[in-house]
């Protein structure tokens, strides 16, 4: 099992849409077409990061560019979407693929990288402080918030 990484393009718009399917299973505030186009503004921007497993995308990372509009990361990139399919967990792909958005450039005005996730998902803040990340608080919404620096 070799799996590389990429920067994910339209030929793989299919395959990360179905997982991110997967991933907001059960949020009942994204619609499947919310979803759909998330994914097809974020392939569009470049700012879609694949790992595979022969042709089989078996993992992904998504991000939005926040503007200085946005309330909780103003001029930030924020790591929207992490998702690593169950059989390839616990391997490294999910720091892998957060590496590859880590080592990215992006333009001057984005400052710093965010991630928010659900507080019951404890095992994330973990997660993201091994890839640098610090607890910055919690959001409106109750949500875990961290940051890093670019």
């Amino acid at each position: 099992m070799e799996i590389n990484y990429s920067r994910a393009n339209r030929r793989d718009k299919q395959d990360v849409y179905e997982l991110s399917l997967l991933l907001n299973k059960g949020d009942d505030t994204k619609t499947t077409k919310d979803i759909e186009e998330s994914v097809n503004r974020a392939l569009k921007n470049n700012l879609v990061w694949s790992a595979k497993d022969e042709d089989r995308i078996i993992g992904y990372v998504l991000c939005e560019l926040f503007d200085e509009t946005q309330l909780n990361f103003p001029n930030s990139i924020f790591i929207s979407e992490l998702y690593v399919v169950d059989a390839f967990r616990k391997q490294g792909v999910g720091k892998e693929l957060v590496k590859m958005v880590l080592s990215n450039k992006f333009p001057k005005k984005y400052y710093y990288f965010s991630v928010t996730h659900d507080p019951k998902a404890f095992y994330l803040t973990d997660f993201y402080k091994s890839c640098g990340f610090e607890e910055k608080g919690i959001t409106n919404a109750g949500n875990i918030k961290l940051t890093r620096k670019i």
